[in-house]
């Protein structure tokens, strides 16, 4: 069907990969405004901005009130003023992203109960078939994973398309991308696929394996455009722990054919199959309070939003022009390939004028999570060191205000834990400071249990409210005995 050596080539995406260059090209140099046209405007934008100038604005003002709070309390316990500034800065930062997020997820829960037929923009609303011509390519790229797993996952993705849609199913081909290196395994997936295509005749299979496994899963998935991509219009990038089913899988395919403007159209992965205590509470807490989260990020972000890199259609053709990514310069961890690559690639697809949209309402998008706390860990310093490198592309010329507020976010997930413990100190130094220095009587001492006490309650108010409207969305939507509940 394909030949290997007819391959294609790919345009890396132009930026300023020095982040002093991207900063200097910002805001020290006059930058033209773009040529009208260039980036047609759509309707849902000037709702978007709205949004966020209004939470802006909520938050703002909240983290304001709380600061003169927090001001009257410390200059009744007699701090100098450099310790009052580091003390009012460093709860100023970590209140703005806490409060935020907060607005956030209250909007998000006010549009879980309006749906798709409350917001005109959403891109479900409007779905048709796709041209004849049109295929769709469904990958699965694997790095020394248990090959049956994998496989068994592939065919019962491609079995739901075949039964939610026949006539469909036979554009649908399915890819193993292999990138393994253990020969053993590499043999072991080759027998595999191929009693696999014996046993399915039925079945569109390919399997490739890369000789050079450069830059793990990005370029897995870059050697798959170059060398295939031009034959599918449309290509459903999935995890090797990934499954979705048949509907999830043609009504994104339909849509993204409905609206040429979608460059990529993002699921929402619900964890499943750990039976560990730890891959257990993981999957629980996502379920519980996934809803609420994943409408906040649907409502606030709309066609600018985030790519998680799995369980996504994608336009082939778009993604190849736009989002092949190069390397950062430097030593690592700053240099090299990005690490977190699917942010940066939604940045990109926005970045040319294709829209980005996240949507929750698509039931049947399956992942698996780390089953133990090393596993966790090992993800985690992963996106940590991705999540920092996309500092270095935040004053990139072209890039949306909903991507740079992204990567700010993902950076301020890892940096808070530090700023955290600064602040601790800066506490305890202004108790004992407090104890020591203050002229400490029973009135003083009440005078300041009142605003201490709003300030704790704000807290709670702000940490746990989020989790509390996410159960009462279950309850109120009856889907409470899927918990445990009633």
């Amino acid at each position: 069907m394909f030949r290997e050596h007819n391959r294609h080539p790919l345009p890396a995406a132009i930026w300023d990969r020095s982040w002093k260059g991207a900063f200097r090209r910002r805001f020290m140099r006059p930058i033209g405004k773009p040529k009208a046209g260039t980036v047609p405007k759509v309707p849902w934008e000037r709702l978007l901005r709205h949004r966020r100038r209004s939470t802006l604005a909520l938050t703002v003002a909240t983290v304001a009130a709380i600061l003169l709070l927090v001001d009257n309390i410390l200059r009744d316990q007699a701090l100098a003023p450099v310790w009052q500034m580091a003390y009012l800065s460093l709860y100023g930062v970590m209140s703005f992203f806490m409060i935020q997020s907060f607005y956030k997820i209250l909007i998000g829960t006010w549009h879980v109960s309006r749906g798709i037929a409350g917001n005109p923009y959403h891109p479900l609303r409007e779905r048709r078939d796709p041209p004849g011509g049109e295929t769709m390519a469904l990958l699965f790229p694997v790095y020394q994973e248990d090959v049956a797993r994998v496989l068994a996952g592939l065919v019962a993705t491609w079995d739901a398309i075949r039964a939610y849609r026949p006539d469909l199913a036979p554009r649908a081909h399915t890819f193993l991308l292999s990138d393994s290196r253990r020969p053993a395994m590499v043999a072991h997936e080759a027998m595999a696929v191929q009693r696999l295509k014996r046993e399915r005749p039925d079945l569109p299979l390919f399997y490739r394996h890369r000789s050079i496994n450069a830059n793990q899963k990005m370029g897995n998935l870059s050697d798959f455009f170059r060398r295939y991509g031009r034959h599918y219009a449309y290509t459903l990038v999935m995890d090797a722990d990934s499954i979705m089913d048949g509907e999830a899988c043609i009504e994104m395919w339909r849509a993204m054919a409905a609206h040429h403007r979608i460059g990529i159209l993002q699921t929402n992965p619900r964890p499943v199959f750990r039976e560990s205590f730890f891959g257990r509470m993981l999957q629980f807490a996502a379920h519980l309070y996934g809803s609420v989260f994943s409408y906040s990020l649907m409502v606030m972000q709309m066609g600018h939003a985030g790519y998680i890199g799995h369980n996504a259609l994608i336009r082939t053709q778009a993604f190849m022009d736009h989002c092949v990514l190069p390397k950062l310069p430097g030593p690592k961890p700053w240099g090299g390939k990005p690490l977190s690559h699917d942010f940066v690639e939604a940045a990109m697809m926005c970045r040319a004028g294709y829209e980005v949209w996240f949507v929750p309402e698509l039931t049947g998008s399956y992942e698996e999570v780390p089953a133990n706390i090393i596993a966790f860990l090992v993800r985690e310093r992963r996106w940590m060191q991705g999540n920092l490198q996309h500092l270095r592309l935040l004053f990139l010329n072209g890039i949306r205000g909903m991507h740079r507020e992204i990567f700010i976010n993902g950076a301020m997930g890892y940096v808070t834990a530090p700023i955290w413990f600064v602040f601790l100190l800066v506490s305890a130094y202004t108790m004992v400071h407090f104890l020591s220095a203050a002229n400490l009587s029973v009135g003083s001492v009440q005078m300041l249990m009142v605003p201490m006490g709003l300030l704790l309650a704000a807290s709670m108010v702000f940490l746990f409210l989020p989790r509390i409207l996410a159960i009462l969305t279950h309850m109120r939507s009856h889907k409470a005995p899927m918990y445990g509940g009633r």
